[in-house]
């Protein structure tokens, strides 16, 4: 069986994505090596020119594409538009969220070197990273307008705190011990989001 006749087409999307923002991750943006990223995604470099594109700039962008798509995640509003009216809830989902956060940037290892690597930068994904947090920062501040009744300004800058703690935390919480004691990572987590939850207090969102 030919290495692209393997796994669903979305499936190998996702791996030629992942492979080449680790590369990157480690060498940059310049110099892609589709050869060895053709091979780790267990693709050949035809199906990747056939189904993402021929130039270094086609398989960047096809990058960038997944990588905001879990910076987006990462960072996602804890409501749909309208859908929680109640501070209470709105905090307790923040809270639930933010293990889901920790665990998927663990799954992710590449996101918060990129991240943190190329945050206001002009190259693609410092555009992709800005265009992100500019949507949630406005998302945040727009709900702690609403739900909190911060004025405007007060609302955009605890909403640029949060995305900010937020980050910091699971990026933190990468360097966790998988292994040891049973319950460790578990228990370290927890304190994290006690963190969180106390830098909202401190912002002064606290339910009604």
């Amino acid at each position: 069986m030919k290495p692209e006749e393997a796994g669903t087409k979305g499936a190998k999307f996702e791996k030629v994505a992942e492979h080449t923002l680790r590369w990157i991750e480690t060498h940059g943006l310049s110099k892609i090596n589709l050869s060895r990223i053709a091979h780790q995604s267990g693709v050949s470099r035809t199906w990747i020119y056939k189904y993402i594109g021929s130039t270094q700039q086609d398989w960047i962008t096809h990058a960038v594409i997944h990588f905001g798509a879990q910076v987006g995640r990462l960072n996602r509003p804890e409501t749909v538009q309208g859908a929680i009216r109640n501070r209470r809830l709105w905090l307790s989902v923040g809270h639930e969220s933010w293990m889901e956060l920790a665990e998927m940037g663990r799954r992710h290892v590449w996101l918060f070197p990129l991240y943190y690597r190329y945050k206001g930068t002009k190259n693609p994904i410092g555009e992709c990273i800005r265009r992100i947090e500019e949507t949630v920062i406005e998302r945040y501040a727009r709900e702690l307008r609403e739900l909190f009744k911060l004025p405007s300004e007060r609302a955009q800058t605890v909403a640029a705190s949060i995305v900010c703690v937020r980050m910091a935390l699971a990026h933190q919480a990468q360097f966790l011990p998988l292994g040891g004691k049973v319950g460790s990572r578990t228990e370290a987590l927890g304190l994290m989001a006690s963190e969180y939850l106390r830098m909202l207090d401190g912002l002064g969102l606290r339910p009604e």
